[in-house]
């Protein structure tokens, strides 16, 4: 990780033990980044309104989008 990102010794040690203690968080990002992109792609004509309907929901469950 050293290698490829440029953070401290103790930042670096604090992502390790994230994603040691918590691995599915960061598929759940990427499945949450995947998604909106998916959905970005059917709206590519009007990116307003795809936000507005983004946002309209509030939190809710990804499906559900």
């Amino acid at each position: 990780m050293k290698k490829y990102v440029d953070l401290g010794e103790k930042d670096l040690e604090n992502e390790i033990y994230r994603y040691s203690l918590y691995p599915g968080q960061a598929l759940a990002y990427k499945i949450g980044e995947l998604k909106f992109k998916e959905l970005k792609d059917k709206k590519k004509k009007d990116i307003k309104k795809f936000h507005h309907d983004i946002l309209k929901f509030g939190s809710c469950l990804l499906f559900l989008l």
